[in-house]
This record gives structure tokens, C-alpha cells and sequence, in this order.
């Protein structure tokens, strides 16, 4: 089963990188997603930014992170298709 997850790379600082986790038949990638966020409001549950007042970019880091995501389970499906597991280093 293909699944992409993220995460904090450094959640107890103020403002932490993002990380892409993807699982792809039994193997587990870590790639760096380009983004970060404010670490008070990110919500884990969900895997996007809280909405609020006073940070206004989530609406934008929310919409890329979905785009980033659809991008990535295009590529996994494809690679599916195609019977290939690629290695760590093809991931990055």
C-alpha cells in the first residue's frame, strides 16, 4: 500500500522543515518536501497547518502539501504499474 505522510524535522524549535514520508511496498523514504512551518501551528492528526488569523501562509502551505501529495501517489502508482521499487537514493 502506498501511503505519504509528513513531518517536523525539528518540532521542539520555532519554525521546523517538513519532511515527506513514503511508504512503498514495505520500504519507507524520507524526502525533504522544500517546505517549512511554524511549529505551533502545525497539527500532526491532520498533516497540514492549523488555520488562524495570525498565520496567514498555511492556506498556501496547506494547497501545496496537497499538490505534493497527488504528485506523489501519481509517481508510486506509476511505479506500481511498472513493478519497481526504487532505491533510496532514486527517491531523492
Amino acid at each position: 500500500m502506498n501511503e505519504v505522510h509528513y513531518y517536523m524535522t525539528h518540532p521542539k524549535r520555532e519554525i521546523s522543515s517538513l519532511v515527506i514520508g513514503i511508504y512503498h511496498k514495505g520500504k519507507r523514504y524520507k524526502v525533504p518536501s522544500g517546505e517549512s512551518v511554524i511549529t505551533k501551528y502545525w497539527n500532526p492528526k491532520k498533516q497540514r497547518a492549523k488555520e488562524s488569523y495570525d498565520y496567514q501562509e498555511c492556506s498556501y502551505l496547506n494547497n501545496r502539501l496537497s499538490d505534493i501529495d497527488t504528485s506523489c501517489r501519481e509517481v508510486l502508482q506509476e511505479l506500481s504499474l511498472k513493478l519497481i521499487v526504487p532505491t533510496t537514493f532514486e527517491m531523492n
